[in-house]
């Protein structure tokens, strides 16, 4: 979907009452974290992957010969089927262990991970992922460049997600994405057209620098053991941990439990993320609804970065 200028102008008059400015400033922090975030929305495309033909014919074969599986590979499809609908972080050995015959080892467990040479991805989510990068450049970077386009983005998320022999498979990074691109804007547009490219891609890999330095900066802070960067107390903890679950599941986070607010800086700013995030979880403008995905993985990130997951589980 592409916003023309109409849409642009409606989201401004749209910006001039107070609620509504919480849209712009989502937009502009988004627009700060989006290499991070790009290469966390090309992870999670494995998320609704499933088994390409080649892999799941692989596993049959070894469900068969580990005496795992006796019946035919259309109801190993459909054992296949059910696992996978469930989201990655959800699946587990169990699952498999209660579908098969008997329980599987551990070596054979690990066969089931998939990557983007085994997997198979759905145009939709490639298309959507593609759409949400479009319409955050194009409002961020204020231009109509083809090298921004939905479908050659499209092109260089399809070309990343089915790897050439020896081209990587998985974690891939944001330069991956740059590098996949170019060739993208280059087959398809000419080398004429690579230098406006260029200028974008100087700005995005500016916006990467940064985020690495402050990356950096995180890690040179010392931390004692699992203990969160700053005090919380458990009131605190229960709302966080409640956070997180709600945004695991796409559900409205809860507000901060105390009347009187919080003053410590971080917390003041995941409210700030969740006040952001109900605004497009809610909206129906679908200039905003793009960036319902990336604002929940942006509190999933705040909540990590507060509270690990094996800090929560203690």
């Amino acid at each position: 979907m592409r916003l023309g200028g109409q849409a642009i102008d409606s989201l401004r008059n749209v910006a001039r009452t107070p609620g509504n400015c919480y849209c712009f400033l989502m937009i502009r922090e988004m627009w700060a974290q989006f290499p991070r975030l790009l290469e966390q929305n090309i992870d999670s495309l494995l998320d609704q992957a499933f088994p390409n033909p080649t892999k799941a014919f692989q596993l049959y074969k070894t469900c068969r010969n580990e005496d795992l599986w006796s019946q035919n590979f259309q109801q190993f499809s459909a054992a296949l089927e059910d696992y996978f609908s469930k989201p990655r972080r959800s699946r587990k050995k169990s699952d498999l262990d209660r579908a098969f015959e008997r329980p599987l080892d551990s070596e054979t467990f690990k066969a089931f991970h998939l990557t983007f040479r085994t997997a198979s991805v759905a145009e939709e989510s490639i298309s959507a992922l593609a759409s949400w990068a479009h319409n955050l450049m194009r409002v961020s970077l204020k231009t109509d460049s083809s090298t921004i386009s939905i479908e050659t983005l499209t092109q260089t998320l399809q070309s990343l997600t089915n790897p050439a022999p020896f081209e990587k498979e998985q974690n891939l990074e944001f330069e991956d994405f740059c590098v996949s691109w170019r060739k993208t804007v280059t087959t398809k547009h000419g080398e004429v057209i690579v230098t406006e490219l260029n200028g974008i891609l100087r700005e995005l890999r500016t916006l990467k620098a940064n985020l690495d330095a402050q990356t950096e900066v995180e890690l040179a802070t010392p931390v004692l053991g699992p203990t969160p960067l700053i005090y919380l107390t458990q009131t605190e903890l229960d709302w966080i941990e409640t956070v997180r679950r709600s945004a695991e599941l796409g559900l409205e986070a809860p507000k901060y439990p105390l009347s009187r607010g919080t003053t410590k800086p971080l917390l003041v700013n995941l409210e700030r993320v969740i006040q952001l995030y109900e605004i497009v979880r809610v909206t129906k403008l679908p200039e905003l609804l793009q960036h319902r995905e990336s604002a929940r993985l942006t509190i999933l990130a705040r909540c990590e970065e507060l509270v690990p997951r094996k800090t929560a589980a203690a």
